[in-house]
């Protein structure tokens, strides 16, 4: 699924439990993600984030137990609590290191460590 390129906001819950989502592309002018946007949608295994992004809400990719991929853009400052909980297919974690924010369990469950880009 790709979103309009007009969408600079993903609104809290807009696709909790989508459980037939598997991919997704985000547009350009993405800035944020809110709480719980992509929460148990247990399908998704790959999503593209735009470069723009600056924010994840808390628990927005909870549950999302087959996302096994994904880079977090340059930009990004925040990731919300519980962010990435039980992502048990996210096996590598790049921080860019703009992101000073990162809440607590933000990748509780998540067999890969987090770490710098600059590490």
């Amino acid at each position: 699924m790709t979103l309009p390129v007009t969408v600079t906001v993903i609104g809290r819950c807009a696709f909790y439990d989508c459980t037939s989502l598997t991919e997704m592309t985000l547009p350009p002018d993405l800035t944020e993600i809110k709480g719980y946007a992509f929460s148990e949608c247990a399908s998704l295994s790959k999503i593209v984030l735009p470069p723009n992004l600056t924010e994840i809400g808390q628990c927005a990719f909870i549950g999302c137990t087959s996302l096994a991929e994904i880079t977090l853009p340059l930009n990004l400052t925040a990731i919300g609590l519980c962010a990435f909980h039980g992502c048990t297919s996210l096996a590598e974690i790049t921080l860019p290191p703009g992101a000073v924010d990162i809440g607590w369990h933000a990748f509780y469950g998540c067999p890969g460590t987090p770490r710098r880009i600059n590490d």
